[in-house]
């Protein structure tokens, strides 16, 4: 079994370095300025020259690709830190005070979880200049639900154990008793989250780009190139076909990874 979410690991976590390697080292990989223009040549198919041909203004679809990469992988890993920090810290904060400050907590995470978090993302972001902060903004104030629900739960269960009840009676600081016992408890538990939640995260950024309500500039997302791909599916199916596929790598390498952490977190409680 433990064979079994090595591979899981290992397999996952190779197809998602060598997509992280390509994109930071993109210059390496192509010989195209980003963003670079010639209307001439739009909607070439694919060739020795441009491999994956190029888009409606000329621009080659692959360079697109691989510094889309860098904004689209980008917002996704910064929005999951920044959620995961609001989600734990909150969650750390309402499992172990309990009181008021859970019942505000619960209470305002029962009314957003009314609203799927595309739904709350796509409302904020609509509000906002389509920017790449805001964009990471709106994503954030959604997704830091699940680390503040699942770090919540654990500490309900850890304040329960021997070793909290006799730091209780031996005196010891609730900061101290926080940040020195409980947290470090549940730091496999965020690591993990944080890793499933990437998945959900890109697919979500994806979705708002390819809405128009992605960050404006000469280097596309995925979202917008997916988004650019439609209207010429039928003339130029790579253009559509390209963006997706690695959007889906992404999310099964990151899906692979976090089902192997997590059913290894399972093993060890």
């Amino acid at each position: 079994m433990k064979t079994k979410h090595d591979v899981r690991l290992i397999v996952g976590a190779v197809i998602l370095l060598i997509i992280i390697g390509v994109a930071v080292f993109a210059p390496l990989w192509t010989h195209y300025p980003a963003g670079r223009m010639d209307i001439r040549q739009r909607l070439l198919p694919p060739s020795s020259e441009h491999w994956l041909g190029t888009d409606l203004k000329g621009i080659d679809i692959w360079t697109s690709l691989l510094y889309g990469a860098r904004i689209s992988l980008s917002i996704s890993f910064v929005t999951v830190l920044i959620s995961t920090v609001i989600g734990s810290s909150l969650g750390l904060l309402a499992g172990y005070y309990r009181g008021w400050v859970e019942q505000i907590l619960m209470r305002w995470i029962d009314i957003l979880l009314a609203f799927p978090g595309m739904i709350l993302s796509l409302t904020l972001a609509t509000f906002m200049v389509p920017t790449y902060f805001s964009l990471v903004l709106a994503i954030s104030l959604t997704a830091w639900i699940g680390p503040a629900r699942l770090v919540r739960g654990e500490i309900l269960s850890l304040r329960e154990r021997e070793y909290v009840v006799a730091a209780h009676a031996l005196g010891v600081s609730p900061v101290s008793l926080l940040f020195k016992h409980l947290f470090p408890s549940v730091l496999p538990i965020i690591f993990t989250q944080m890793t499933t939640s990437i998945s959900g995260i890109i697919l979500i950024e994806s979705g708002l780009s390819f809405l128009g309500l992605g960050p404006k500039g000469k280097i596309p997302t995925w979202g917008q190139l997916l988004s650019e791909g439609r209207t010429v599916i039928t003339e130029s199916p790579i253009l559509a076909i390209a963006p997706g596929l690695a959007i889906f790598l992404v999310v099964f390498s990151v899906n692979l990874i976090g089902d192997a952490l997590r059913d290894d977190a399972r093993g060890m409680s």
